[in-house]
């Protein structure tokens, strides 16, 4: 186990939820949050890192049969969204006033099996529950990656298919919405790739000054807004690099969080482990209060007075999910 990556999941799945959270601010007269928006929206690719770099990491460290791995991968995501899926899909058909959605069954199914899809009344290619377009980019990514296993070198043929995936889906891009969501965002999805490299440096035991890995951190969470303002064209650059020496700083200060004490470890084991509740179930309650305050045509000190009950119910739900 890898404990500084366990802890910078979490922090991954935190800036998630203050994006979101910050995006419904703006709709209830509230000020700006001094979390920018787009260092929010890395979270993602913070998450497509760790995720490459994890697939070698736990695939070499316990070879298993293709078909195997690829089953473990699925169903250790799919159960908690499939029934978060079905739920968004209750509460936007019995109780829309609480969760913007639309009760239609063929986008709930295609959403529950990772199917890309347009919303029904607009909104773009997303699945009921909005963040989980990231894991219909994933699922593809673990079904190449498993094709791979097939393969001694599985690492080079699944980042080879991945690319070959990334290229045809964009050539194809105005021929269907499938097409679309796989090559959104210029290259999101390479961003897995960025994680065999990080991945390579695990095993070569590079290391580098502890004052380099936190100029590491640093400075890739400063270089996000200035890159992204010269042409979001391409996340892969203007997030993805970043978000890969974000990753490469906290990997190298994984012997020092070693040394912490058991019980720090435990909570931070803890704290990752948590990360896939509390991305796919935060929305939940973020969208609910927001509607609620909406309806009552409160304000952004509603909002505000009420932040901490909202974000421990969050908490509690991946908890105990």
């Amino acid at each position: 186990m890898i404990h500084s990556l366990q802890f910078l999941r979490f922090i991954a799945a935190l800036m998630v939820v203050f994006v979101h959270t910050r995006s419904k601010l703006k709709f209830l007269d509230g000020p700006e949050l001094l979390w920018p928006n787009l260092l929010g929206r890395a979270g993602v690719d913070i998450f497509f890192v760790i995720s490459g770099f994890i697939m070698l990491y736990t695939y070499n460290a316990r070879p298993i049969s293709p078909i195997h791995f690829f089953g473990k991968r699925f169903f250790r995501l799919w159960p908690l969204y499939a029934l978060a899926t079905l739920f968004a899909g209750f509460m936007a058909y019995k109780f829309p006033i609480y969760y913007s959605g639309w009760a239609h069954i063929p986008h709930i199914l295609k959403s529950m099996f990772f199917i890309p899809d347009l919303r029904p009344k607009g909104g773009g290619i997303a699945p009921i529950i909005a963040p989980g377009w990231t894991l219909n980019l994933e699922m593809a990514f673990y079904f190449l990656f498993a094709i791979g296993l097939f393969f001694k070198r599985h690492a080079l043929v699944s980042g080879g298919l991945l690319v070959g995936f990334f290229g045809l889906n964009y050539l194809l891009k105005e021929q269907g919405v499938v097409f679309a969501a796989y090559a959104t965002d210029g290259g999101v999805i390479l961003e897995f790739l960025l994680g065999y490299l990080l991945y390579q440096s695990y095993i070569r035991k590079w290391r580098i000054p502890t004052w380099l890995a936190f100029i590491f951190i640093i400075g890739g969470f400063a270089a996000m807004p200035s890159v992204y303002s010269l042409g979001p064209q391409s996340r892969l650059l203007t997030l993805g690099i970043p978000a890969f020496f974000i990753c490469l700083g906290f990997l190298q200060l994984d012997p020092w969080f070693a040394r912490l004490k058991p019980l720090t470890l435990k909570a931070i084991d803890f704290m990752g482990r948590i990360t896939f509740a509390l991305y796919i179930l935060h929305n939940f309650v973020v969208q609910s209060l927001f509607r609620y305050f909406q309806h009552l045509d409160r304000t952004y000190d509603a909002w505000f007075d009420h932040a901490y009950v909202y974000m421990a119910v969050v908490f509690v739900l991946a908890i105990a999910l």
